[in-house]
């Protein structure tokens, strides 16, 4: 076999006719391959015709690799990466293993190729690991213009029966809410939207939600309909979407366990005082407290009793004099604020960006979407997949399918690397009516646990991946309803 490698070959006819190591213009004219072995001259012998390669080991051991032909380095490879007995090993682990018997121009190289394509590494595998996409920012350049809601909870129960926290922040003043409740049912959460915050606030213009069954059922969409709300939502399993409730929810929890008793059971009773104060502090970015731009005035705090208030510039004036001072202070707050907070985010986005390599993916592009493992399932693949890319929604999320039947998911871009191993795929997205029905006839990805398999590796093997149970948003799994089976 080895004199039948366009490498190799020609290199033992060399070795053979020359017994020192000839002038570098008998190989000017051959391969790079060629001449990166003829650089190599005195690491080689021949014995019983079979061309060897003198290797010395870390520990100063030298011993004989076999310098491997083309023919055999695929299964070299499908027998010291994929089989049971190599263990998937990573790259510089099976460059290793190698080494201890084969040698061939660009080892080292094939083996980063192979490992990258194996698609087996690539579900169970942590690199390259979750991306990091660019720091993006939601502008808001007023109070309600734009509202996020989240959930908080289980917590201990409490006397009353309350179970969970609504958290509402206001993007603008970053005014907050936050109203225990017993559930968090879509019946639940709106009425306490409605009775709560827009019966007093009024009617915000833009909801952004996580992905959670209250904020995505009939209920909640008629309500914003009926309301002409516009409603976003966060993609799956990247809560930094919704950064605005997700950090406070932190906050929240770290100072009611400042007051709470031990029995934990009566935190229900904290959160109208807690807010008080948070609404009383200057934010940040703003550098104004919520109060002053939600309400146009800072609210008077029991340590306010202990002194007499400053005189008032406005103790005799008139209601208009003081309507207009009250829209004159509220609109130098906000240009403020605006200045501020763009400020801000340019400082932000600079620290955060520093050396991202941000992915990029393109319409029919394959891919692995990032889905962690809980606790009750450690071994557990953490990508599962390959998804295909139906569309690309913006530079942050994606429209993605694992099969032509199954349901289509909107995913962010951190939580998505690319498949390099795609031979076999079909691309469903583009076929006509006719080759679909036949995919559907023959099985052809037909189900979520079809793993196609890796041609251009030679490797014949299929794994059977069960679909990841149905989890509720804490992480609970979710059984199915007696009532709906047959």
């Amino acid at each position: 076999m080895q004199s039948d490698d366009l490498v190799i070959g020609p290199f033992i006819k060399l070795k053979e006719k020359y017994e020192m190591k000839p002038d570098r213009s008998v190989v000017k004219l051959m391969s790079q391959n060629i001449r990166l072995v003829y650089s190599m001259w005195e690491t080689f012998e021949i014995l019983e015709g079979i061309l060897y390669r003198k290797f010395v080991t870390e520990k100063g051991d030298t011993h004989l690799q076999l310098v491997a032909p083309m023919t055999i380095r695929n299964e070299i490879l499908t027998q010291l990466h994929d089989n049971k007995t190599a263990g998937h090993l990573g790259r510089d682990k099976t460059i290793s293993t190698i080494r201890q018997r084969f040698y061939w121009p660009g080892l080292s190289k094939d083996v980063k190729l192979w490992c990258k394509h194996c698609n087996i590494c690539a579900k169970n595998k942590p690199g390259p690991g979750r991306g990091k996409a660019p720091m993006g920012h939601v502008y808001s350049n007023r109070p309600l213009d734009r509202i996020a809601i989240d959930i908080l909870g289980p917590l201990p129960v409490t006397d009353d029966g309350n179970e969970y926290i609504m958290v509402l922040g206001d993007y603008f003043s970053k005014w907050k809410e936050a109203y225990p409740i017993k559930n968090h049912t879509a019946q639940t959460v709106a009425d306490k939207l409605i009775s709560e915050f827009i019966c007093r606030f009024g009617v915000p213009s833009n909801i952004h939600t996580d992905q959670g069954r209250e904020f995505e059922s009939n209920l909640f969409k008629i309500l914003c309909e009926r309301l002409q709300i516009n409603k976003t939502r966060t993609t799956p399993y990247h809560p930094q979407s919704d950064g605005l409730v997700e950090q406070f929810n932190r906050t929240l929890l770290q100072m009611l366990t400042s007051f709470v008793s031990e029995a934990r059971d009566d935190w229900d009773n904290h959160p109208p005082f807690i807010m008080m104060a948070y609404r009383a502090t200057p934010h940040d970015s703003t550098m104004c407290t919520p109060n002053e731009l939600m309400l146009g005035r800072e609210v008077h705090l029991p340590v306010d009793i202990l002194t007499s208030p400053p005189p008032g510039t406005f103790d005799n004036c008139c209601l208009p004099q003081y309507v207009e001072w009250v829209q004159n202070a509220l609109q130098n707050s906000f240009d403020f604020v605006l200045e501020k907070t763009n400020s801000v985010v340019r400082r932000q986005k600079a620290y955060y960006d520093r050396g991202l390599k941000p992915r990029k993916f393109q319409k029919h592009d394959w891919v692995w979407r990032y889905y962690p493992p809980k606790a009750d399932r450690k071994m557990s693949p953490t990508w599962i997949g390959p998804y295909l890319i139906l569309d690309k929604l913006s530079d942050y999320t994606y429209k993605i399918q694992m099969n032509q039947t199954s349901k289509v998911i909107v995913a962010h871009v951190d939580d998505l690397k690319s498949c390099e191993n795609t031979t076999g795929f079909v691309n469903w997205d583009t076929c006509t009516d006719e080759t679909r029905t036949g995919m559907q006839n023959t099985g052809v990805r037909d189900t979520d646990t079809d793993i196609p398999t890796q041609t251009t590796q030679n490797i014949e093997q299929h794994e059977n991946t069960k679909e990841p149970p149905k989890r509720s948003k804490y992480g609970r799994i979710l059984k199915p309803n007696p009532k709906n089976s047959d």
